[in-house]
């Protein structure tokens, strides 16, 4: 048999090239691998095809809405994890960055910002005024996608908020009772889940620690004094609650106020066995901790008070009974009502520990005076 098979050359001619019985069959061989091989190679690109039309794109690929409660039972939600957060609320900033967010931080109040522990740890923040009149001008340039508040003080100008459609979110991270469940809110809202367990974590271990040192021992009458002088601290205040749980007999928890304006002659009256001074943080230029101390045991009228008479009068800063640290502060306050307890012990581990695996630096400063 014989097959002509016709080329055409690059000038358009055709050329017939005759072949005898073997060179058709050779031909045909030919043929049939290049059949088989175009059919594989058809199945590989409608594979592939396949295989690509069934993977979405990343940019394709929504973000999960995040629904949180904040501090008055709100329920705020999120189209994503907060990547851009305003915080007017210090203790909620340092709860940030103890869950890793404080990169996060894109705006902060002016009192934050001159914080020399804090401002470092939030590089990417800038001020947008005080924490109860901010600038709303400021925040929307900031173009935040979460704002952060107390809950006990509306924004004086909360209406420009309202009707500039910004959502203020109110957690507060700055009592011992609520600390958890702030905590935990703020690890949703920002997606930092695992570090909010692992401060949970942290909170549990020193409240159980606390609790156990404490358990069955007769409670000692204490008068807590804020900032202010004669200003006691009473029920609902952090320390309040931390005076609870170290066994202490909060003698103005009888007030039924947060803050009460209180005379010597209540003080004398009531005559606590210890006396605690909480002194703010920063403390002031020229100031030191053991000034605020010894500015209370000085007070001529109170030199018959027993606390006074027995040199159990102390000063402890405002940062480890107010906001994230007050786990931390919590043996700090159960080792000045009942030193016997803690003897041998320091109270000042759970500090370390806060400022080694939270906030950096947290423990740079005097927590407590005089020493325990």
């Amino acid at each position: 048999m014989i097959t002509n098979l016709k080329f055409a050359n690059k000038k358009g001619k055709v050329t017939v090239v005759t072949h005898g019985k073997k060179s058709a069959g050779r031909t045909r061989q030919h043929l049939s691998t290049i059949l088989i091989l175009a059919g594989i190679l058809a199945a590989l690109i409608v594979i592939v095809g396949c295989t690509n039309s069934a993977t979405p794109s990343t940019a394709a690929t929504p973000r999960a809405a995040i629904t949180i409660t904040d501090s008055l039972g709100n329920t705020v939600q999120l189209d994503g994890p907060a990547s851009r957060i305003v915080s007017l609320n210090s203790d909620a900033t340092e709860m940030l960055i103890a869950l890793g967010a404080g990169n996060s931080i894109v705006g902060v109040t002016d009192t934050t910002l001159k914080n020399s522990q804090l401002a470092p740890l939030i590089p990417n923040a800038v001020s947008v005024g005080t924490w109860d009149a901010p600038s709303v001008e400021r925040i929307l340039g900031l173009k935040p996608n979460a704002i952060v508040s107390y809950s006990g003080y509306r924004l004086k100008n909360a209406d420009q908020f309202e009707r500039s459609k910004i959502t203020v979110i109110y957690i507060d991270c700055n009592r011992l009772t609520t600390l958890r469940s702030d905590a935990r809110s703020l690890g949703q809202m920002t997606g930092q889940e695992s570090n909010a367990s692992r401060y949970i974590r942290f909170f549990d271990a020193w409240y159980a620690y606390t609790t156990e040192k404490t358990a069955g021992t007769v409670l000692t009458p204490v008068y807590v004094e804020g900032y202010s002088d004669y200003m006691a601290q009473g029920v609902n205040s952090s320390i309040g609650d931390m005076v609870l749980v170290a066994r202490g007999s909060n003698i103005a928890a009888t007030e039924s106020k947060s803050y009460v304006k209180v005379t010597p002659e209540w003080l004398i009256k009531e005559n606590p066995s210890v006396i605690i001074k909480v002194a703010p943080d920063p403390i002031p230029e020229g100031r030191t901790l053991d000034s605020y101390r010894q500015q209370v045991a000085d007070r001529p009228a109170l030199a018959d008070v027993s606390a006074v008479a027995n040199g159990d009068v102390y000063a402890i800063s405002g940062k480890v009974v107010v906001g994230p640290r007050a786990p931390a502060g919590l043996p700090l306050v159960a080792a000045i009502l009942h030193p016997e307890l803690f003897s041998g012990t320091d109270p000042l581990t759970a500090l370390d520990e806060y400022s080694r695996d939270f906030v950096p630096g947290a423990n740079s400063t005097a927590a407590v005076s005089p020493g325990i």
